[in-house]
């Protein structure tokens, strides 16, 4: 669902590379999301209006559910989706799929997308689909990722 938000957004996952993630970009997408009046839009203001929805979509969606772009918007104002965070975005859905087949098989890994996952995404097994995810693995992963406020609090510690 969210790689069709993004092509309607900015024209597909490859145009999220570079999109700025820090707090002043937070702060102007949702300027920009405020602002926005459908009567009196102009062209530039719906070019606007899609950025901030691609900015936000990412800081709140990808932030929650992939390790690897939390701890990027984590680092500061000039954070940005990096070229490596794309892959995990784009294949989400196969590396949950696997993940909830993995754990529900007791451990195999190896269903229908691990090939996928290997040569697009550079995940070779659940422990690397966890460590995206930000999972130990012994919690919720059949149901839902377990990147909540107890791993945001332990990245903020190991950070300061």
């Amino acid at each position: 669902m969210l790689l069709e938000i993004y092509g309607d957004l900015v024209g597909g996952v490859e145009n999220l590379r570079g999109l700025p993630l820090g707090e002043p970009f937070r702060n102007y997408a949702t300027v920009a999301l405020s602002r926005y009046d459908p009567a009196t839009a102009t062209v530039d203001d719906e070019a606007a209006l899609r950025r901030a929805l691609a900015t936000l979509t990412v800081l709140i969606g990808e932030g929650q559910r992939l390790r690897p772009i939390l701890e990027t918007i984590l680092t500061g104002p000039e954070a940005r989706v990096a070229a490596e965070h794309l892959p995990y975005i784009e294949h989400w859905d196969a590396m949950w799929h696997e993940l909830t087949r993995w754990r529900r098989s007791g451990g195999e890994w190896g269903g229908p997308f691990t090939d996928e996952l290997r040569e697009k995404a550079k995940i070779g097994s659940a422990e690397e689909a966890l460590a995206v995810i930000g999972c130990s693995g012994s919690c919720c992963c059949a149901v839902a990722p377990c990147l909540t406020w107890a791993v945001l609090r332990d990245i903020l510690m190991t950070s300061s």
